[in-house]
C-alpha cells in the first residue's frame, strides 16, 4: 500500500526504514521484492536526476504498481531543488518530498521550506541542515558541515517539517579511490554527540544519509538516537553495475539484456535484505 512518511514515526528510537534510490524498472525490483520477502515497509525514492533520466511518469506508475505488493510503500522526493519539480512530485502522486535547501542561507532555506510545506498538503516533508561530503547528482560538497544543534530546533519549529536529515560525518558517493578499490570503510568519526544533541532538541525522526558505508554497530547507535530513515544510493549502485560488468565478461556472446539484468537484480536484492535487516526493520510491515 502507498502511505506517507508518517511511518517514521513508529520506527523512531526501534528501528530505521531503509529509503532506497532507484532510476529504473530492474532496481525498484529489486528493492521490492527484497523488501516483501522481509516483511519491511520500505521507502522507494527518486532523485532529480533519476527523473530527468527516467520520467516522471514511468517512475510514479512503477512505483504504484510496485505498492500493490501488501507492504507500507512511500514514494518519495530525494534531494528535491527546485519547487517545480516538488509541484510535479505532488502532481504525480509521491507521498513524501524532501527539499533540500542545505546550500541556502538559514533564513532563505526556513522560507522555501514553509513554502513546501504548504504545498505538500498531506505528504510528509523533508527537510535537511548541514552539509555532507561528497556527490550524488548534482549535489555536491568536498567538506562536511555539521548540523547545528540551536539550529536545527528552530528549523524544525519554524517550518512544521515532518523528518530532519541531518550532518553527523556521513559519505555521499564514491571516489575515484573508492571505485577503483572498491567500498571501504573511510575512517570518518561520525558525531554521536551532535546527534544526540538534535535528537533531544526535536521531536522529529530525524534521516541519516550518505548510509552506504556505516557500519552496522554504528548505524544501531544512531537509531538509538532518533534515527529512523537511512538512505542508500550508492551500494545499490556498485551491485548493480559490478554485476553486469562480471556477466559480459564472463558471457560476450550474450546480446538479450534480460540475462545481463537478472543477476544484477539479484545482487542487488541482496544487499537490501542485508541492509533491512542491519536497520531492524523486518518483520515491521
Amino acid at each position: 500500500m502507498l502511505v506517507n512518511g508518517n511511518i517514521l514515526k513508529k520506527a523512531k528510537g526501534k528501528y530505521a526504514v531503509g529509503a532506497f534510490d532507484i532510476n529504473n524498472l530492474e532496481m525498484l525490483k529489486a528493492v521490492i521484492s527484497a523488501c516483501v520477502e522481509e516483511r519491511s515497509p520500505v521507502i522507494i525514492q527518486t532523485t532529480e536526476g533519476a527523473i530527468r533520466y527516467a520520467g516522471i511518469e514511468y517512475l510514479a506508475s512503477m512505483a504504484k504498481i510496485a505498492a500493490l505488493q501488501g507492504i507500507p510503500v512511500v514514494l518519495h522526493l530525494d534531494h528535491g531543488q527546485q519547487l517545480d519539480t516538488v509541484k510535479a512530485c505532488i502532481a504525480h502522486g509521491y507521498t513524501s518530498i524532501m527539499f533540500d535547501g542545505s546550500h541556502l542561507p538559514f533564513d532563505k532555506n526556513v522560507a522555501t521550506m514553509k513554502k513546501v510545506v504548504s504545498l505538500a498538503k498531506g505528504r510528509t516533508v523533508e527537510g535537511e541542515l548541514g552539509v555532507i561530503l561528497g556527490k550524488e547528482d548534482n549535489i555536491k560538497s568536498a567538506k562536511n558541515f555539521y548540523t547545528d544543534p540551536n539550529a536545527a530546533e528552530l528549523f524544525v519549529k519554524k517550518t512544521g517539517i515532518d523528518s530532519l536529515a541531518v550532518a553527523i560525518g556521513t559519505k555521499h558517493g564514491l571516489s575515484k579511490k573508492d571505485i577503483s578499490e572498491g567500498m571501504k570503510k573511510h575512517g570518518f568519526r561520525l558525531r554521536f554527540d551532535i546527534l544526540k544533541e538534535i535528537s533531544e532538541r526535536v521531536d522529529v525522526p530525524l534521516v541519516l544519509h550518505g548510509g552506504s558505508d556505516v557500519a552496522p554497530a554504528d548505524i544501531k547507535k544512531c537509531i538509538r538516537l532518533g534515527v529512523a530513515k537511512i538512505n542508500i544510493d550508492t551500494d545499490l549502485r556498485v551491485a548493480f553495475t559490478k554485476s553486469v560488468r562480471e556477466f559480459i565478461k564472463k558471457n560476450p556472446e550474450v546480446y538479450d539484456p534480460r540475462e545481463m539484468l537478472k543477476p544484477a537484480m539479484e545482487s542487488v536484492k541482496k544487499v537490501v535484505k542485508k541492509k533491512v535487516r542491519e536497520f531492524g526493520s523486518y518483520n515491521k510491515a
